[in-house]
């Protein structure tokens, strides 16, 4: 259910809300499918790839 596909993001892109911080970037979309997808951004400020993955695992789970 998770957003992985560059052209997926593409699509998120136009015509979403977003929401910016420092360090994370947050779209949010209206879908037509019965459940919702999320997509995370996370920005190289926060650290080395682990940290970053270590976020969006995180944020994920407060998702689900």
């Amino acid at each position: 259910m998770r957003l992985l596909n560059k052209s997926d993001f593409q699509n998120l892109r136009f015509g979403s809300r977003f929401l910016v911080s420092d360090v994370l970037l947050f779209y949010t979309k209206d879908n037509y499918l019965s459940h919702s997808r999320i997509g995370l951004a996370v920005s190289k400020k926060i650290g080395k790839a682990h940290a970053r993955n270590k976020i969006k695992r995180k944020l994920r789970e407060l998702y689900r």
